[in-house]
């Protein structure tokens, strides 16, 4: 599929995400006309403010994806622009359903079937890919959290209408936190607990539209283990499977907590820093270097290939992903034809 085809299905979804919010934010704040009881009024004027603030999150997003911002959110957008539209569809007919409702146990239970429906991973996934929030301001995925636990609050206060409400909110509630959970660990190398390819697009995307914003350079290392066959070969692959949590290791310690590190594939790994100037970079693929020596002992050479891409920032120019591996694979390869086992470095 091409770059300009997954962007027109990506803003297609973030559309629909939009109007999706929209029809909720309508919804509540119709409901809150119609109703006179207080805490249900409250109630129904924050649940309309929290669509609001969805809703602000979505236009972010769509202006992000209009300006060429570069998305790698889902395996299989076209599936997901599927259920997405599928929804969208389910919404509208709930929001005219739940119009008619007068009976407030079963207007507390056609939300939380509305809340429900919207509580898609696909929604999940699209939280972060913009942030660049001012201090104080909760993150889409925090801002959601407190959404929920509103509801729930509400359900127990309404417990005496209906007490099986207390209970399908605490579920909802739990479908969130598994949902939120399940997509973690599916970012996560299974053997080395860093980031996998798809959580390092994933939370590069912030990265970057920050980097964008305040003008700041950044930087891709691509790390590559020399002689790692060999490990396998004469030591088996337990040993090159803990070699590989080493080196994870080894890595993650020398770098900042804001900086993000990936398992690429096989024995090649990702650095995302931000913020930095040659020397850092530098200062880093020592730090690295210096700490696998402290961690390994094996009875075979082994060592580390570093290429280094480092985009500083210029005007009206984007950095681009593509660009930033080819830079940092360009670099390893000079490392690799001149003897390995040390560090180079490309502008771009």
């Amino acid at each position: 599929m091409g770059k300009e085809t997954l962007n027109n299905l990506l803003q297609r979804i973030v559309d629909l995400c939009y109007e999706i919010d929209v029809i909720a934010a309508r919804l509540y704040q119709d409901l809150r006309q119609r109703f006179q009881d207080e805490p249900l009024k409250t109630f129904l004027q924050n649940m309309h403010q929290d669509e609001l603030g969805h809703i602000n999150y979505w236009l972010q997003l769509k202006k992000a994806i209009a300006s060429g911002i570069e998305l790698e959110v889902f395996i299989d957008t076209e599936r997901v622009l599927f259920e997405i539209e599928n929804l969208y569809s389910q919404i509208k007919v709930l929001s005219e359903e739940i119009l008619t409702e007068t009976d407030l146990s079963q207007l507390l239970a056609q939300i939380l079937k509305i809340e429900y429906v919207i509580l898609h991973p696909s929604f999940i996934l699209l939280f972060e890919v913009a942030e660049d929030n001012e201090a104080g301001v909760p993150s889409m995925d925090e801002g959601y959290q407190i959404h929920l636990e509103r509801i729930c609050s509400f359900l127990n206060s309404a417990g005496g209408e209906n007490p099986i409400l207390p209970l399908l909110g605490e579920l909802l509630c739990r479908v969130w936190q598994e949902t939120r959970s399940l997509l973690k660990q599916n970012q996560s190398d299974a053997l080395t607990g860093i980031l996998n390819r798809r959580g390092f697009h994933r939370q590069l995307q912030p990265l970057l539209s920050f980097a964008i914003r305040r003008k700041l350079s950044l930087a891709l290392m691509l790390i590559d283990l020399d002689h790692f066959k060999e490990v396998n070969d004469n030591l088996g692959h337990q040993a090159g499977d803990k070699l590989l949590k080493q080196v994870a290791q080894a890595i993650t310690q020398a770098v900042r907590a804001s900086d993000l590190v990936a398992r690429w594939g096989g024995d090649e790994f990702l650095v995302f820093l931000l913020d930095v100037k040659t020397f850092d970079c530098e200062r880093v693929a020592q730090k690295i270097q210096a700490n696998l020596k402290k961690e390994l002992a094996l009875p075979v050479k082994i060592g580390i290939s570093i290429g280094i891409g480092l985009w500083k920032s210029k005007p009206f120019e984007k950095p681009r992903l593509e660009r930033l591996i080819a830079a940092a694979d360009e670099a390893l390869y000079e490392v690799k034809k001149s003897g390995r086992g040390s560090a180079r470095l490309r502008l771009i």
